[in-house]
């Protein structure tokens, strides 16, 4: 199984906030999402196979230092590398 490690895009909050919602107790929600991508530090990258985002990773650049907030991968793809 291939995958390919991308830059997030808005459209990927719908796949993201789902996989929150799987993942935490305190997910966030799709509009928290789209506003992590967009922000100008953001460091926010998601796992694609076949098409599919199957995990991610959100952090922000502050001042030189890298800080994650997130990161999750979908059950089915777990102990796969990603």
């Amino acid at each position: 199984m291939e995958f390919i490690i991308r830059k997030a895009v808005p459209a990927d909050a719908v796949a993201v906030a789902a996989m929150e919602n799987a993942c935490f107790s305190a997910p966030w929600s799709e509009k928290q999402v789209a506003e992590e991508i967009e922000k100008e530090n953001a460091l926010f990258f998601v796992a694609e196979s076949d098409g599919a985002v199957c995990g991610y990773v959100s952090a922000e650049d502050i001042c030189g230092e890298c800080y994650m907030n997130n990161l999750a991968v979908e059950k089915a793809f777990r102990r796969r590398g990603i």
